[in-house]
């Protein structure tokens, strides 16, 4: 009889089958991006992180590269601009050769009402969806 696996050994299990894999996650200045990219790179992926918020990330960088993950790649970019995105892929593709993960997770959130919301507001917010 097999004996089932824990939880956390499943968890484990899975962390471990992604190393030496390459991600590549937006939003990876902060929250569920931050911790996304901090997980893998523990886990021995390679990451390559692209936000707007550069000093951000490089201080996430610092603290993985300190901790002896592999050294992350960091691009500032702005998802709803095309050509960033593209340079950022194209240089982790000729760094690492390879990208194995996406983490879709770039946002942009506005906080206020509905009626006093500016058009360009909701188009910006909706241009990092798609």
């Amino acid at each position: 009889m097999s004996k089932s696996l824990s939880t956390s050994e499943q968890q484990a299990d899975l962390f471990a089958s992604l190393k030496g894999q390459v991600a590549v996650i937006t939003g990876a200045s902060s929250g569920i991006g931050e911790a996304t990219a901090a997980a893998l790179a523990r886990a021995g992926v390679r990451v390559s992180l692209l936000a707007r918020r550069d000093d951000r990330m490089r201080e996430l960088k610092s603290t993985l590269v300190a901790e002896g993950c592999p050294e992350p790649l960091v691009f500032k970019t702005d998802v709803s601009e095309s050509q960033q995105v593209k340079h950022a892929i194209e240089q982790t593709l000729e760094k690492f050769g390879q990208i194995d993960i996406l983490v879709n997770n770039a946002g942009v959130m506005y906080l206020g009402t509905v009626d006093g919301a500016e058009t360009q507001d909701w188009k910006r917010m909706f241009a990092t969806v798609g």
